[in-house]
This record gives structure tokens, sequence and C-alpha cells, in this order.
């Protein structure tokens, strides 16, 4: 999601999670949505290898004002290695709340989380290229071209994200 004239024109990530009627994001995002209501939040990034040997991705969201909230979103590698990155590369997410299975621009109520630059990101390059040299692996090319592919899917994807609409 890109707009002119919202967080300087730049791609934000955005995420439509699916909650139940009694879900307290709900009125979180309600009062974001429509009341204009800005407030602070605390964020952890987090990594974890299940029992089963398969990655998740945990992005802690601590809401400290005007109300005290904390949820946690857990993003499974490798489906979502190109929403983390265009979370972490935009700085923000644009976060949904629905109790159907709608997409992003089906949902009206929504709030842009500021995610801040963290000791993840670093750790976050790494693992990127790592999940990608995996993939390209699994597809059969030579050790040398995996590299050279997932340094170029990298860049690719982040000149996208950089583009900005005016």
């Amino acid at each position: 999601m890109a707009a002119s004239g919202f967080a300087e024109g730049r791609f934000i990530a955005a995420v439509v999670l699916k909650a139940d009627e009694s879900d307290y994001m709900n009125d979180i995002i309600s009062l974001h949505a429509n009341d204009n209501i800005t407030g602070d939040i605390e964020i952890v990034w987090a990594k974890n290898l299940s029992l089963l040997n398969k990655s998740i991705i945990y992005l802690s969201i601590k809401f400290t004002k005007p109300v005290e909230h904390i949820f946690v979103i857990a993003f499974p590698i490798p489906k979502f290695l190109i929403t983390i990155d265009a979370i972490l590369q935009s700085k923000g997410l644009r976060i949904a709340i629905s109790n159907e299975d709608q997409k992003v621009s089906e949902v009206s109520e929504h709030m842009i989380v500021e995610i801040p630059e963290t000791d993840f990101n670093d750790v976050w390059d790494d693992f990127l290229k790592k999940e990608l040299i995996k993939k390209y692996n699994k597809k059969g090319y030579p050790k040398k071209q995996r590299k050279e592919l997932a340094a170029t899917y990298i860049k690719e994807m982040r000149d996208l994200l950089i583009t900005r609409v005016v």
C-alpha cells in the first residue's frame, strides 16, 4: 500500500488478522481508525524454531498509550519473508482485523503502526539471505548461482519498496 501524503508516500506492508467479536484489538483499531488517536508502542522481533523445524518470526507489539495491550503476530517462514522485509524496510505496518477471509483492500478499519529499527534488522539480513539460498537450492540451482540470485532478489525487492508515490 502506498499513497501520496501518507507515510511520506512509501509502501507500507499490510496484514489482516483474524479475530472474533470479543477481541480487544478490534476496539484498539476502531479507536485509532475513527478517532485519529495516536499512541506509543514498544516492539520486539523474535525468531523461534519449532519442534517441526519450521521457522516462525514473531512481532510483539505492546501498546503503552492511550491504552495498554500486548499482542503478537506470528509470521511463518518462508511464506512471509517478503512481508517481514517490507515491514523492516518501510518501518511501518498497516494492521486490520476481520472476522472473515478478507483482503487488505476490503477492510475499512485499520491502523498504521510505526516499526522502528532494532538490532533485529541486522539479524534479519543474514536470515533472509540464507532462506533465499535454501529456496534456490531446493529449485536445483548451482551453489554459486544461489548467492547471486538471492542478492538480486533482495535488491530488486527493496528497490520496489523504496519507490515513493508523490
